[in-house]
């Protein structure tokens, strides 16, 4: 008898449901769990029995998270989540015949770009052929255009 009241309730305890309460910096963000709308944040009383679960956090001119999860057996949960914010960044040059590279991973060769990008330090690299010209760190914190001009290209 002792046993089985022991597994009684540690089955109970796996099919007791969690209070999830999701905060997200700015607060208005859209949450989805595996799929299926919750609403925006800050989002109070969210029932979830244990287990494993994703969730979707998105706000217009803001990066998008995606965070998996395994909620335990608990009386409540609290999640936060801050969220980058994006800008509009363009990069121009008049020179021709050079290729960009963002981030070592966004190439182009166009004279104009224009990113949606995350707040913080980017890199751009600047070949002419295969051969890298230059280098820049661009600190992102607002909208920006920036405008590559190298004077003396080897040819």
């Amino acid at each position: 008898m002792k046993y089985f009241f022991i597994l009684l309730c540690y089955l109970s305890s796996l099919i007791a449901n969690v209070d999830i309460r999701i905060e997200s910096k700015p607060s208005s963000a859209h949450i989805t769990i595996d799929s299926k709308a919750y609403g925006v944040t800050p989002l109070e009383n969210i029932s979830l029995s244990p287990g494993f679960y994703q969730i979707d956090v998105s706000l217009e001119n803001y990066v998008p998270v995606k965070y998996d999860f395994e909620l335990q057996s608990a009386g409540s949960s609290l999640l936060r989540f801050h969220l980058n914010k994006l800008h509009t960044v363009v990069i121009k040059t008049e020179e021709t015949g050079l290729k960009f590279e963002l981030d070592k991973k966004f190439p182009w060769e166009d004279q104009q770009m224009e990113f949606k990008m995350e707040e913080g330090i980017h890199t751009l690299k600047v070949f002419k052929g295969d051969s890298l010209i230059d280098e820049i760190e661009l600190e992102v914190i607002q909208p920006l255009e920036y405008f590559f001009e190298f004077s003396k290209i080897v040819e």
